[in-house]
C-alpha cells in the first residue's frame, strides 16, 4: 500500500487505528447461502469463529419477503478479514455442490458485500477515487460501491471481489480506512434490515421514539401532538387522549402530494393501514395553490404516525429537489435477531 492510501502507519510509525480493537462488521448474504456458512448442526459457522478468532452470526428475518440476509462478524481487523475469506469459502463450495445451479461458481473468485455506512465511503473512494483504485490496483481486488443506500437505511453496499488472497488484502484496506474515518458524533444510523416495513421506500418502524421534540415544518393545523403547543400539553393529550377519535389537519406543499399518494394511491393507502387512520388531500384553495391541506381522523397514536409518516415523505421530497437544484444536474434502526448458532 501506498503512503497516501490509508491504512498505513503515520510519519512516525505508529498505527493511527487499534488493531487490537474488537469491532462488529455487517454484510449481505443471500438466504441461498446460510445453508453452507452454517452447516450441519451449525458445525461449519463453528469452525469459522475457531479458526479465525472472530464471532460469526446471521440475523434472523421477521418475514420471508427478502432474499437477503444479514451477517455479522465481530472481531480485529485481521479476525474479520480471515472470516471473511472463511465465509466465502463455505459460500464457493456450496454453489459449487448445489446441482440446481446453472453455473459452476469460480473457486478462486470470491464475492463480499460489506455494508457501510453512506457517510463513510468517501474515506474508501478517496479524492477524486485515488484511494479505491490504490486499493485496487495493489491488492488485485475488483471494488464496487452503490450509489444509493438500501431501502429504508442509510446503508450502501460495498463489494468486494477477487481471490482469496486479493479479498483478504482489500478487506483489510478497507476496514482500517473505515476505522482511521469514523462517523461524526450524533450522525443517524439506520441499519438495512430486509423485508421490513416501507411506505415511499421509508422505514416507519420506531417511528414513535423519533416523534420526540419532532418539528413539523411545513405548517400544523389544529395539532394536538406538539405542533404548535408546548411538550407538556402534546404529553398530557397523549396520556388521555390515545383512544380518542380526532381530526387533525396539516398543509403540506402541493407539489409534494403525488408522492404522498402514490402510485394508484399505493402510498396514502399504506399509511392510511399502518395508521389506521382515514386521510384525505383537499384540492388547492384558490388563494393559495402551493398548499393542500390534508385531514387525519383517528385516534392520537395513529395521527402521530401517519403525520411522522407524510413529514419523511415531505422532508425526503424537498431534500431531493434542493440537492437536483443545486447540482443543476436534475439528479432511523432494528438489527433482528441473531442466528442461534
Amino acid at each position: 500500500m501506498s503512503s497516501t492510501n490509508k491504512g498505513q502507519d503515520d510519519a512516525k510509525g505508529e498505527k493511527s487505528y487499534d488493531p487490537s480493537k474488537v469491532e462488529e462488521l455487517r454484510a449481505v448474504i443471500e438466504s441461498s447461502q446460510v445453508g453452507g456458512i452454517i452447516g450441519k448442526g451449525g458445525a461449519n459457522i463453528k469452525k469459522v469463529r475457531e479458526t479465525t478468532g472472530a464471532f460469526v452470526s446471521i440475523l434472523k428475518l421477521d418475514s420471508n419477503s427478502s432474499n437477503d440476509r444479514i451477517l455479522l462478524i465481530k472481531g480485529t481487523i485481521a479476525q474479520q478479514c480471515d472470516a471473511i475469506v472463511a465465509v466465502c469459502k463455505l459460500i464457493t463450495e456450496a454453489n459449487a455442490s448445489n446441482e440446481n445451479a446453472s453455473k459452476k461458481d469460480d473457486s478462486n473468485n470470491f464475492e463480499f458485500k460489506l455494508l457501510v455506512h453512506k457517510a463513510a465511503v468517501g474515506a474508501i473512494i478517496g479524492k477524486a477515487g485515488q484511494s479505491i483504485k490504490d486499493t485496487q490496483a495493489q491488492t488485485g481486488a475488483h471494488i464496487q460501491i452503490s450509489n444509493d443506500p438500501l431501502p429504508g437505511s442509510t446503508e450502501k453496499t460495498v463489494i468486494i471481489s477477487g481471490s482469496p488472497s486479493a479479498v483478504n488484502k482489500a478487506a483489510q484496506v478497507v476496514l482500517i480506512q473505515l476505522r482511521e474515518s469514523p462517523l461524526h458524533a450524533g450522525t443517524q444510523v439506520i441499519h438495512y434490515v430486509p423485508g421490513q416495513n416501507l411506505i415511499g421506500g421509508l422505514r416507519m418502524d420506531n417511528y414513535l421514539q423519533q416523534l420526540s421534540g419532532l418539528n413539523l415544518g411545513f405548517g400544523v393545523m389544529n395539532a394536538g401532538f406538539g405542533g404548535r403547543q408546548g411538550r407538556g400539553a402534546a404529553a398530557a393529550q397523549q396520556q388521555g387522549q390515545q383512544g380518542q377519535t380526532q381530526t387533525h389537519k396539516l398543509v403540506v406543499p402541493t407539489n409534494c402530494t403525488g408522492l404522498i399518494i402514490g402510485r394508484q394511491g399505493a402510498t396514502i393507502r399504506d399509511i392510511r393501514n399502518q395508521s389506521g387512520c382515514s386521510i384525505s388531500i383537499a384540492k388547492s384553495e384558490t388563494s393559495t395553490p402551493d398548499e393542500r391541506v390534508v385531514s387525519i381522523l383517528g385516534s392520537l397514536a395513529g395521527i402521530n404516525a401517519a403525520v411522522y409518516m407524510i413529514k419523511t415523505l415531505v422532508d425526503t421530497f424537498q431534500t431531493s429537489s434542493a440537492r437536483s437544484a443545486g447540482s443543476g444536474s436534475g439528479s432511523g434502526a432494528g438489527r433482528g435477531k441473531r442466528e442461534e448458532h
